[in-house]
């Protein structure tokens, strides 16, 4: 199962931007109950894919959901400096 970890002051992966937001690195997500590649599935496999599937989306949504969030978050911070530097002027 993974872990979320917050990333620590000073490491590789942290970031000057107070407003980047940081996806953590998930990709070592380690599934215990994996069927063989024999035809004799088990009744219960289905329903362990299943639950790995959902959680799998939800991550992959949360991902999307988050790097939309930034990519609006940018644009709104460069419309907000375009329109203070158009009132200096």
């Amino acid at each position: 199962e993974g872990k979320l970890v917050p990333v620590e002051e000073g490491s590789a992966s942290s970031s000057k931007d107070p407003y980047k937001i940081v996806v953590p690195d998930t990709a070592r997500l380690k599934i215990t109950q994996v069927s063989g590649s024999t035809a004799g599935a088990g009744s219960g496999d289905f329903h362990v894919y299943r639950a790995t599937r959902r959680r799998e989306q939800f991550r992959v949504a949360g991902i999307l959901k988050q790097a939309k969030e930034q990519e609006d978050f940018e644009e709104f911070i460069k419309r907000k400096e375009q329109a203070h530097a158009e009132q200096i002027e």
